[in-house]
């Protein structure tokens, strides 16, 4: 059947069924080497109505191309990964959205509500510096780190900084 008519019945437009026959995804079973134009055989509805339904779904037509060309099984396999992969994002984009949605409506931005695990800790000491600084100027996180082992000669037994090791 001629392009046209292989539109018509696929429902795919002239310009989708000429991108995707440069894409590999749907070629014509024969293009005349003298005008150009394009054969399309009945067989090849089911693969046009296959990429309708993928491309419904919001699939990238490199993963479409994949589909297509797989194997049942196979083919079956990619397309629910895929979902999985969908409904992954839009529940994180739910979470996002449960806690933006409030904040806009009060024009604030809510802070975020992170789970909070508690835990038994044995008492310690502990040592913290924090600076608020640049992003030229965090070499100072190694610099930072690099100072308790010299002001520390026991855990929880702070000794006065002498700019020098402890020789402890």
């Amino acid at each position: 059947m001629t392009i046209g008519e292989f539109s018509r019945r696929s429902q795919l437009s002239l310009k989708a069924l000429r991108l995707y026959e440069r894409l590999g995804l749907l070629r014509p079973v024969a293009v005349d080497p003298g005008n150009g134009y394009r054969r399309y055989h009945e067989s090849q509805l089911y693969p046009a109505r296959l990429i309708i339904m993928l491309r419904l779904l919001d699939m990238p037509l490199s993963q479409v191309g994949r589909v297509v060309s797989a194997s049942g099984a196979e083919a079956a396999e990619l397309i629910d990964a895929y979902w999985g992969s969908v409904e992954r994002r839009f529940t994180a984009q739910r979470q996002v959205m449960a806690s933006l949605r409030p904040g806009v409506a009060v024009s604030e931005m809510p802070a975020p509500e992170l789970p909070v695990r508690e835990r038994d800790v044995a008492e310690q000491t502990v040592l913290t510096e924090q600076r608020h600084v640049y992003v030229g100027q965090l070499a100072w996180i190694r610099e930072a780190a690099a100072r308790p082992k010299t002001r520390l000669s026991w855990p929880g037994e702070l000794k006065p900084h002498t700019g020098k090791p402890s020789s402890r």
